[in-house]
């Protein structure tokens, strides 16, 4: 069966708008590495350029050449991005998420409408295959035009220079760190998940076998991201951390760090961190211009306990804040119906246990209507634009209320920034209910 996106579209001026292949690989790599240049010598970005390569390889888990939405003009690729597939879950329910990547377009093409094109392309892709929402990450503001609103955090790390290390000491435990071997990925991922399911968070990012796989053996991209167990002096396995493989600017990410035991964080976190600049002191710097390598930057997205424990610890850390998710629903009803469990969990721990009721949801344009029966959601049915006289008991710009439903704000504070933003008092303590502000984590899964 011919799918109805396969289809090339000639968009004007010679341009046509297409699906990749993987004999497009050289042209997307040469785009990104000039769309990203680096520095005031615009010298052009290796990270970028292996990384369109890794997509359009066809070995990538989360995307195919033929996800890659390209303009050609003239047979030259002057603006392309990837749609990939987003690992996520909310509440526990993994949730099919769709993730245009690295977005891209030639100077001399800006500004006639060619993003735009891939966007709305992918867009109608993602929904087709059944996406309930797509995510991104990128330059700030631009996205909001596309329908998408900053909802999760994103990239905040804890910067220890590694001048500040703590000397390691006679008392302190030895620690030796390795890569996991391909078939270790069961004790990795059970250490990985008691690290998300240790700090209560509402977002969280399953991390796929076959992504583990590939990084191990098939990955061409400098922008992935490498598991490692970290050992005691017995060689027993008490933690695990997730390394970017290359430095960036003078940096190293550790994009996830946990220990077996919470005890552990606190006894080996030095040795730790040693054994990391260890490895850090190996790895490659793409970018010869680049500062030297001289910190470790620690994921904290999600309330990290590290912070904690870097304070109680003495370690000097500098505090990134994070940026943000853009984060754009597909579709409000299906998407609510999919997690209705944590919703119907959530209700049935609060003071409207057993609630019974219908809610009706303005989001001006359009809206829902929440249907409530002795506290399952029996359905939750789309709404026309609200008309005059028309009584939703609450209203939200959907940027705002996407933004309560991910936790990253709670009713109080989108209520002081949106005057747009209202709820019927009874109808207010239900939103507070079902949608609370919690922390999130979702891992850029290259």
């Amino acid at each position: 069966m011919t799918d109805i996106h396969d289809e090339s579209i000639p968009i004007g001026e010679g341009a046509v708008l297409r699906w990749g292949t993987a004999a497009d690989a050289h042209g997307y790599a040469a785009l990104a590495a000039h769309a990203f240049v680096i520095g005031p010598d615009a010298h052009p970005n290796p990270n970028v350029a292996s990384y369109a390569h890794d997509l359009m390889g066809n070995t990538h888990p989360l995307c195919k050449s033929s996800d890659i939405a390209l303009v050609s003009r003239h047979d030259t690729i002057v603006a392309a991005a990837a749609l990939m597939t987003q690992p996520m879950r909310y509440g526990g329910i993994p949730i099919p998420v769709g993730r245009p990547e690295l977005v891209c377009s030639h100077q001399s093409v800006r500004q006639q409408g060619y993003v735009r094109a891939i966007m709305e392309r992918m867009h109608a892709k993602s929904a087709a295959r059944g996406d309930l929402l797509q995510v991104i990450t990128g330059i700030p503001h631009y996205y909001h035009q596309f329908g998408y609103a900053w909802s999760i955090d994103y990239n905040g790390y804890s910067r220890i220079e590694t001048a500040a290390l703590p000397e390691l000491g006679a008392a302190h435990p030895h620690v030796t760190i390795r890569p996991f071997a391909r078939h270790e990925y069961s004790i990795f991922n059970e250490l990985y998940e008691h690290e998300l399911a240790s700090r209560g968070l509402v977002v969280t990012t399953p991390y796929p076998e076959a992504l583990f796989v590939h990084g191990i053996e098939s990955t061409v991209s400098t922008e992935g991201f490498r598991p490692c167990g970290i050992y005691d002096e017995h060689n027993g396995i008490i933690g695990f951390c997730i390394l970017t493989v290359r430095i960036w600017e003078g940096c190293n990410a550790v994009m996830a760090l946990g220990f077996s035991e919470n005890a552990l964080a606190v006894t080996h976190l030095v040795p730790t961190l040693h054994a990391i600049h260890a490895i850090n002191q190996t790895l490659p710097k793409p970018v010869a211009s680049h500062r030297d390598y001289y910190a470790i930057d620690i994921l904290t997205d999600g309330a990290h306990p590290i912070t904690n424990i870097l304070a109680v610890l003495g370690i000097a850390a500098k505090s990134i804040a994070p940026y943000t998710w853009y984060v754009r629903f597909t579709d409000v009803p299906r998407l609510l119906m999919h997690v209705g469990s944590v919703l119907e969990a959530r209700l049935a721990a609060s003071v409207l246990s057993g609630y019974t009721g219908v809610v009706d949801i303005t989001f001006y344009r359009h809206g829902i209507s929440m249907d409530w029966r002795n506290g399952t959601l029996t359905s939750v049915t789309a709404r026309t634009a609200a008309e005059y006289g028309d009584s939703p008991q609450a209203g939200y710009p959907i940027a705002a209320f996407t933004q309560q439903f991910c936790g990253w704000r709670s009713f109080s504070e989108l209520r002081s920034w949106y005057p747009d933003v209202w709820a019927t008092p009874a109808t207010r303590v239900l939103l507070d209910i079902l949608f609370p502000k919690s922390t999130s984590q979702l891992l850029w899964m290259n």
